[in-house]
């Protein structure tokens, strides 16, 4: 949330002039005091998701004019109030990857992924990390452009025996938040906690500081039941998927290694497909939950992650990070 408030103050003098002493004397100009309208800026993380119906006409893109946004349940549109933008943005991608003795055996699928997904980086907009986990995080690749440095990086990836799963979030979290792009994390692991200092809830809040972070979380070979790691007794599967959900991203899970470029091709398919809805509306509270639809093809939206919320916003700005695709009516 940014707040703003611009006040100008313009004073006019009146020029004396010497008159005789028998003029009258000259009244001084009034005083003109202006004041710019204050402007409060909210910007909200929502999903919105196209859904086919069976009795929906045929369609073949999404387009403005085909929107209903409604906010409180009053419908919005028109294009002074909206705007549907495919422009790319800027964006940096943290490959997060579990490199602990237990997911060795996957290592040449792991390593074959994440180049991938690497290669289809659009260097103009576009830049990644590669993070480790293992008895401690470590960042192989620092933030770049460079698809060589990236390929590099993950060739050298080696496994050790320990993992430090949510300590990994955490740090990357952590390290995300001073970028100005876009972020978003591609945490690949098995579930396994062994070692981490930093436990669930500390990952919670620090994401939460950062409204437009996405997380895809990829569990391989995940056990239903981990008694391992932070907070004791509980399902490793349910934390990735409620992160994922949490940030507006999505859970993946594979049984085995072979299939992973798949994934991280959906992935990218995803980030690649994305529209931005912008909404400006003088509503003095939007409700935290807006939807919109699409005629023909409805879509269906969800709560936003964003928890800054000012106590009279001007201006909303409903982003739609995953995504608003060319949607596929029957």
């Amino acid at each position: 949330m940014q707040m703003r408030n611009i006040a100008g103050i313009a004073w006019l003098a009146a020029a004396l002039s010497i008159w005789p002493a028998a003029a009258p004397a000259q009244e001084p100009a009034d005083t003109v005091l202006r004041e710019e309208a204050r402007v409060r800026l909210r910007t909200v993380e929502l999903r919105v998701e196209p859904v086919t119906r069976a009795d929906a006409p045929t369609c073949l893109a999404l387009d403005l004019d085909d929107l209903k946004v409604r906010v409180r349940g009053q419908t919005v549109q028109g294009s002074h109030l909206l705007d549907l933008s495919r422009a790319p943005r800027p964006t940096i991608h943290a490959l997060l990857v579990d490199s602990s003795r237990s997911m060795e055996g996957w290592l040449t699928f792991m390593r074959d992924a994440m180049r991938r997904y690497a290669a289809r980086l659009d260097p103009a907009h576009e830049r990644a990390m590669i993070v480790t986990f293992d008895d401690s995080v470590l960042l192989a690749q620092a933030a770049t452009s460079d698809r060589r440095a990236l390929l590099g990086a993950i060739g050298q990836v080696r496994m050790s025996t320990y993992t430090a799963l949510v300590d990994g979030l955490y740090y990357t979290a952590l390290d995300l938040e001073e970028k100005r792009e876009r972020p978003v994390i591609v945490l690949l692991t098995d579930g396994i906690d062994s070692l981490s200092f930093h436990d669930r809830a500390d990952v919670h809040r620090i994401v939460d500081r950062r409204p437009d972070l996405i997380v895809f979380t990829i569990g391989l070979n995940v056990p239903f039941i981990s008694g391992s790691g932070p907070p004791g007794a509980v399902s490793a599967k349910r934390f990735l998927q409620r992160l994922a959900r949490r940030t507006n991203g999505r859970y993946f899970d594979r049984p085995v290694g072979r299939g992973l470029d798949e994934i991280y091709a959906e992935i990218r398919a995803l980030l690649e497909s994305e529209a931005r809805l912008t909404l400006l509306t003088r509503t003095p509270r939007p409700s935290p939950a807006g939807s919109a639809s699409n005629r023909g093809c409805p879509a269906a939206g969800s709560s936003p992650t964003g928890s800054d919320r000012p106590p009279a916003p001007t201006h909303g700005i409903f982003r739609s990070p995953h995504p608003i695709p060319q949607p596929r009516c029957r």
